[in-house]
Order: structure tokens, then sequence, then C-alpha cells
């Protein structure tokens, strides 16, 4: 049977259609139990041709639909050869191939919104010139290519198996369920959607704007991903990333290697996070550093060829250079530092670079940042004071904290309430706790330690204390592992400065600039200044020390101090003995007059 409608068709049911052509509207269904020859001219809208048996269909004449739409077409069987539709208008329901049934070519000049399906049959290019809403799928088939012209793709691909030649759409979900691998995909503008691959993508993944997001539960082998005009969002692979990622006008939002990095990644501008999830032995470049939110993690080693270049020109102008956070072995797997961390410094001067778990520059030479190996160690050039360093008492309540610093962030486990750290005080080589007089708090990678509500200058005691954690409760952070708990020690000390000259009291003995004359810790003239000492000569020294009221200041140097007690005996114990012998002025010279001596010497004056 051969139909030819001039006008509209509502329904047509023959058991045999060698040729159909409706010059209207066809509204219905097409029911038949053979086709023959599909229409090759419909001016107007196709509604549905279902083909019971496709043994006799040929698509070899295409089925085009000029001015209209093609609303449905479902093909259930093998068809003698694939054929070639041809939309130049719009294509708003699915097309179906059942069983072994292939499509050579699917064009739509219009707008695709509805979906593509085969079970075991191929397709072999879907060109779309406008817009592709749909979803696109083959369960046990491929798609050789996917074409999205001038605006979207937002719908989903879906190859169950393999897709082995190219898939090109622009803004676009893609899906390749199962096992299934991925070849190529290129855009003329933005990939909006998500690109997923059940296995392996094996080639190419490129954009000349925007990627919003990559994904591979086996690797990215031999290939790129590169968005040309714009950013990349997400790449995420399974097992090893072998293909380079770059963003050279755009930003790196994030990637996540499941495996091992061999390939490089290269941003031009900023990145939120890397995560390698086991070694990386690639090189990641971002030209503009990494900014004060930014991360790096390599799950294990960052192995001898890896790099890590945050890019930076001079005075970080238009880069920070190290502004976040670097973390090696972020797994806790004994993880190694093997290659290096580069910040270019521009202007001629050295790049900084960064090949050990313990390096001398500063977070804020670096721009901010640190690079730290777990479990972290403490990192001294960055503490305030450094290990073993003076804190004045009125710099210290200021208020000026102690903070010791780490190379990387520091979590408190609250295993047993208390604080993180216990500090100790040196008491003539005993270590007595005294962590009633410090307040404890963690700031990033720091350890903070401040005078404790109530705690006053002359309460807290002067001298050197020593800072270690408590129990396992001071634990790295950052990870997303359980973190292991740090060990360290680290001393710093804390002295008064009475007279405000900026040296603690100490060491103004030390160096002469003060004097302490009755031995008491507290320079003289601050022992004036404060009334504790009198001068009522006003020369400068405690009249205790001058002699005026110092008995035990024998020698009448105006110091007292071990000579005076030597010059006492040897005068008690003198044949014959001496006037100064009867101390005490009764006439007698006696054992009292000894134990008066003493008694007045180490009273003081």
């Amino acid at each position: 049977m051969q139909a030819s409608v001039s006008r509209n068709l509502i329904n047509l049911s023959a058991s045999r259609i060698p040729r159909l052509k409706v010059g209207g509207f066809l509204v219905g269904t097409i029911s038949h139990s053979e086709v023959g020859t599909p229409p090759a001219n419909v001016p107007r809208d196709i509604v549905n041709i279902t083909a019971a048996n496709v043994g006799a269909l040929n698509f070899a004449t295409g089925i085009r639909v000029f001015d209209g739409e093609l609303q449905n077409l479902n093909v259930a069987g093998t068809p003698a050869a694939g054929g070639n539709p041809f939309v130049p208008g719009n294509l708003l329901a699915g097309v179906t191939c059942f069983n072994t049934a292939s499509v050579g070519t699917i064009t739509v000049t219009g707008v695709y919104v509805g979906s593509m399906s085969t079970n075991s049959g191929n397709v072999g290019l879907i060109d779309v010139r406008q817009h592709l809403g749909g979803s696109i799928t083959t369960t046990n088939g491929n798609i050789t290519e996917v074409r999205v012209g001038t605006s979207t793709f937002l719908g989903t691909l879906g190859v169950a198996l393999d897709a082995n030649g190219m898939l090109r759409p622009a803004n676009a979900t893609i899906s390749a369920g199962g096992s299934a691998n991925i070849g190529s995909i290129s855009a003329t503008g933005d990939i909006l959607g998500t690109i997923t691959a059940g296995g392996r993508i094996t080639t190419e993944v490129r954009a000349n704007g925007a990627i919003a997001a990559v994904n591979a539960a086996g690797q990215f082998e031999f290939g790129l991903i590169r968005a040309n005009g714009g950013n990349i969002a997400l790449v995420a692979t399974g097992t090893d990333l072998i293909a380079d990622i770059q963003t050279p006008a755009g930003a790196l939002t994030t990637a996540t290697i499941g495996r091992d990095l061999f390939s490089n990644i290269t941003s031009r501008d900023s990145c939120d996070r890397i995560d390698v999830i086991r070694d990386s032995y690639g090189n990641i470049l971002l030209s503009k550093g990494l900014s004060a939110t930014g991360q790096i993690h390599v799950g294990r080693t960052l192995q001898t060829a890896g790099r890590i270049t945050l890019n930076s020109s001079s005075a970080f102008t238009g880069g920070v250079g190290l502004a976040g956070q670097v973390i090696l072995n972020s797994n806790n797997l004994s993880g190694a530092f093997s290659g290096q961390v580069r910040i270019p410094q521009g202007g001629g001067t050295p790049d900084t670079v960064i090949s050990q778990a313990a390096y001398p520059a500063t977070v804020a030479s670096l721009g901010g940042g640190s690079v730290g190996v777990v479990s972290y160690i403490r990192h001294d050039a960055d503490c305030s004071p450094v290990s073993n360093g003076v804190r004045l008492l009125p710099v210290f309540f200021a208020p000026s904290p102690i903070r010791v610093a780490f190379y990387g962030p520091v979590l408190d486990s609250s295993l047993g309430g208390a604080a993180p750290v216990k500090i100790e005080w040196d008491m003539n080589g005993m270590w007595l706790p005294v962590d009633q007089f410090f307040s404890v708090s963690l700031s990033g990678r720091q350890v903070v330690i401040a005078p404790a509500s109530g705690t006053t200058q002359t309460s807290i005691p002067a001298g050197r204390f020593r800072v270690t954690p408590r129990n396992a409760e001071l634990i790295c952070g950052g990870l997303t592992v359980t973190p292991p708990p740090i060990s360290f020690e680290y001393f710093f000390r804390l002295f008064p400065d009475c007279n405000g000259n900026s040296i603690a009291d100490p060491d103004d003995f030390i160096s002469g600039f003060s004097q302490d004359c009755n031995h008491n810790g507290v320079p003289d003239s601050c022992d004036i200044s404060s009334g504790a000492s009198v001068d009522a000569n006003s020369d400068g020294i405690p009249d205790e020390c001058s002699g005026v009221n110092c008995p035990a200041d024998f020698n009448g140097d105006r110091v007292l101090d071990p000579d005076d007690l030597a010059d006492y005996i040897g005068c008690y114990f003198g044949t014959p003995q001496c006037s100064g012998a009867d101390f005490n002025g009764d006439g007698v010279v006696d054992p009292d007059d000894l134990a008066d001596f003493i008694t007045a010497f180490f009273a003081g004056c």
C-alpha cells in the first residue's frame, strides 16, 4: 500500500505501507505489520510512525520534515541499512531503535527536546544545530558522535559499553554508565552539565568556553581536559589521571584524582582544591598561586618528579604565591616529601623552593600559607617567640599572646575535655603544672597562649615554661581521614620589664644596664620608684645597700654579697679577733654574734 494524504492524516492502519506522504498533519498513529519505503517528503508534522517489522524499512532516502516537527519515531527490528533522518524543524519526542536497529545520522536544524535510545544498535551521528534538551542513551550500542551547534545541550548522553568515536556536545550533561568509556568530547561553547564515564575517558574533553564537571570512574588517558575560554568547575577520576588539565583563561575549581597523578594540571587563575588520593608524579601549576582558601592535597608522596608551582610576581602583585595550604601525606599513608613546591618571586629574585617537611621560610614570605607533611611538625620560624625566646610580661598582657605555629592546621580532638596542650613552669629543674595562669585556643596553624582571666603580671610566675600536647588531644587538621596526633615540645620565657626599657629584668643585670644590690631580682631603680626601697640621699642606690642601714654589708662596699659573709667569718675566727666581730654590740664576742650576722645577711638589706 502506498498512502498519499494531501492534508491531514488522523490514523492509518495497513498490512504494508511501502510509501507514506502526508501533506498536512498526522495527529494519530500509523499501525502496520511491515513498512516499505518511508515518505520522501512530509511538508508538515508527523506525530508517530511505528514499524512492527523494520526489515523492509529503508532510511536511505531519509525522513524529512521540512517545516514542522517529527514528534515520535519508533523502529522495532533490524533495518536493511542505517538511515539518515533529517529534521529541518524541531524534534519534540523520542527516537527509539529496538533490538539491533541502527541509525546513521539524525540531523535536527531546530530544537531536539525528545529522547534518543538504542538497545543494541548504533547511532553514527546526532547533529542538533540549535538546542538539545533530551536524553541520548545506548544500552549496548555505540554513539559515534554528538554535536550541538550554537546553543546548549542540557540533556544526558548515556553509553553503556563503549563510545570510541567523537562525542562533541556543547553545554552537555553526558553520562556513560556501567563500565562504558567515552572517546572525545568537544564543545564550541560551554559545557555546563556533567560528563561522566563509568569507565575511562580515553582522549579529550575540550570546550571553547567553560566546563562544569568531568567525572570518570576509571582513568583519564593520553588526552586533555581543556577549557579555552572559561573555568573548569570539577574534574574527578576513579583511578589515575594521565590526561593534562588546562584552563588557559580561567580557574580550576576542584580536581579529584582517585589514585596517582601522572600528568600536568595548569590553571591560569585560582584553584579551590586539588586532591591526589595517592602519589603525584606530575606538575601542578597555578599561575596566580594558591589563594587563602585554596588547598592542594597529595594523599601519600610528592614524588621526586612531582612539582607544585605557585606562580606569583614580585611582592605577589597579581598573584598570591602560597596563601593557602598544601598538605602532603594527607591520607596518612606514611608518605614522603621527595618533590618540590616552588614559589616564583619575580623581579630577578630566586624562586623559593620547599623540598622538606621542615623549612625556614615564614608564611609571610610565602604569601600567608604553608606546606605541611602529616603528621605536622612545629614551624619554629613562625612561632612567636621562637622556641626558648623571651616575651616580656607587659607585652604578654598588652595583649601579645604566645603563638606556637605548625606547618599545617591543628585541631582539638576534645577527648579529655581539657586544653589540647599542657603548660609547665621550670622551678629549679622541676616542671610544675601552671595551666591555671593561661588561656589556650587554636587558630588555623597555631596554638595561641594568652593570660587567663584574673591573672596579673605579679601573680604569674616569671621564668621558663614548657608547652607539650596533652595526651592525643592536639591533632592534624584539614584531613578527610582519621587525623593523627601531633607530637612537639616548645619553650618560652616570661620576665618582667619594670623599667620599661624593652629588656627583661634578668637581662638588665647580665648586661650591667641595671643593678640589683639587694639581690631581690628587681632592678634597684624599680625598688626605689615603687617605694619598696628608700633612697634618702638620692644616689640611685637603695639605702639598705649603702651601709647606712645595712650592717650585713660588712666590708662597706655597698653591695651585700658572699664577700661580706667571708669577711665577717674571717674576722670572727681571726686571732686576734677584729673589733667588728662583736656584731650585736653587747661587748662580748660569742656564737650569738655569728648567728646574728648570718641572720642579717640572709635577711638582706
